[in-house]
């Protein structure tokens, strides 16, 4: 599944004129409000039986242009089964997240798309003033 937004004008016009002038800066600042967002996913709304889900979150940076991805699944890592790599691939993170009728114990359906949504309205104000600190214009 790909989500991609365009047309948020809060987002995108507060944000474009910074980007060009600092490219390493805003995709450090993007970069980290891309990691709140994750981090928030994983502690308040992935469901969670056994962590593997929760492990295989993930935020990737594109390496020519100032954009990211975050999502769930593939392999999920180390960390939540006694300290060995967990090399199979979490195939289920797409029907966790879209399925509404699944009762879970710890976490919940739109586990991603929640906080995400949820921290667009402030991420071109935080971008723009993370690039104008970075680069000495606070």
């Amino acid at each position: 599944m790909k989500l991609t937004l365009k047309g948020v004008p809060e987002f995108t016009n507060s944000v474009k004129l910074l980007a060009a002038a600092f490219p390493k800066a805003a995709k450090a600042a993007l970069y980290l409000e891309l990691e709140l967002v994750m981090t928030d996913a994983k502690r308040n709304y992935v469901p969670v039986k056994d962590g593997i889900l929760r492990s295989s979150g993930f935020v990737l940076m594109d390496e020519d242009k100032i954009r990211g991805t975050l999502g769930f699944g593939g392999p999920a890592g180390s960390g939540n089964q006694g300290g060995e790599t967990n090399r199979e691939d979490v195939g289920y993170a797409i029907v966790q997240h879209e399925n509404l009728d699944f009762a879970h114990r710890v976490g919940e359906a739109k586990y991603l798309e929640r906080p995400l949504f949820s921290a667009i309205p402030k991420m071109g104000e935080n971008i723009s003033r993370a690039i104008a600190r970075s680069v000495g214009i606070s």
